[in-house]
């Protein structure tokens, strides 16, 4: 337990080292980074990835996502307000529902996201991961959230 405490205090302190960044200060939007250099090739409106975010439950989970190259939203939480909805909608053409799935109403919430993003007109996903993103290493990572994608 103490090790994966020290995992994730590692990735905060990387991500913080790089110089990264949030997208706009209002919404908590980490900018993808690119994993070898830390700098991001993303500082307009759209992300490297044809507009991809990644919606998750935590800060930590968002802080590897980012790891990875790609936009995240950390939602504090398995609800998105209207507020913060209508701050996203017209900045990403996709999305991509990344929450642990741990019990009935995770999932439940996860498909009404899914839903309320894709009656934008909107490209939206549910990846259906076991745990948080956080708990996974970069490769399996990358391969349950982006292969396909």
């Amino acid at each position: 337990m103490f090790v994966s405490f020290l995992a994730l205090l590692a990735a905060i302190i990387l991500f913080l080292k790089k110089g990264w960044k949030k997208k706009n200060g209002v919404l908590d939007i980490l900018v993808g980074c690119k994993p070898d250099t830390g700098i991001s090739s993303n500082d307009t409106n759209t992300s490297e990835d044809n507009g991809l975010l990644v919606l998750c439950e935590d800060y930590v989970s968002a802080v590897r996502i980012a790891c990875l190259g790609h936009d995240a939203l950390p939602m504090f939480g398995t609800q998105l307000s209207d507020a913060t909805l209508q701050g996203i909608i017209g900045k990403y053409d996709r999305f991509l529902v990344a929450l642990d799935n741990d019990n009935r109403m995770v999932r439940a919430s996860a498909r009404q996201l899914v839903t309320r993003i894709n009656l934008f007109g909107k490209e939206c996903k549910n990846a259906r991961l076991c745990k948080d993103p956080k708990r996974y290493g970069d490769s399996e990572l990358r391969r349950l959230l982006f292969d396909g994608t």
